[in-house]
């Protein structure tokens, strides 16, 4: 479906849904391309300015000048674009630390693995002992000390 653009006048006399037809018919393609320059995604693009265009309707009846809400709309898509690459950086780094504590986990043996070598319990001994832990290392003569009833 092709969408012919042309220019929106006197916003301020037209209802939210007529408002949001018309901002539609007439923006949606350069919004679209803005968001895109951003985020570098046509899906994610279009969907920054489908919900754009969703929160002016929800805020149609609250906008003082509604002849400058082409501006809000614009305004309104490049913050959401900026909080899309503001989040993928967020997860990269995040990914990023994790992926490091990760590498460093599977080179180091784990505190519990060198606990049980210091005992000489196997990790499949310790897996079978369970919940009893203790007083079986005990009642198996592997952990010095008294004994606890």
């Amino acid at each position: 479906m092709s969408v012919v653009a042309r220019p929106v006048t006197d916003l301020g006399s037209l209802s939210a849904d007529q408002a949001l037809e018309a901002l539609y018919a007439s923006h949606w393609t350069a919004m679209v391309r803005l968001a895109w320059l951003f985020v570098h995604d046509q899906g994610v693009a279009e969907d920054i300015v489908a919900d754009a265009l969703v929160r002016l309707h929800q805020r149609w009846g609250h906008l003082d000048d509604k002849d400058m809400a082409v501006g809000y709309l614009r305004r309104s898509v490049v913050n959401a674009a900026r909080s899309v690459i503001r989040h993928r950086t967020v997860e990269a780094n995040y990914l990023a630390r994790a992926g490091t504590r990760a590498e460093a986990t599977a080179t180091a043996p784990s505190a519990e693995k060198l606990a049980l070598d210091q005992v000489g319990v196997s990790v499949h001994d310790h897996i079978i002992i369970g919940r009893k832990g203790h007083a079986s290392l005990r009642s198996m003569g592997y952990l010095d000390g008294p004994k606890r009833r």
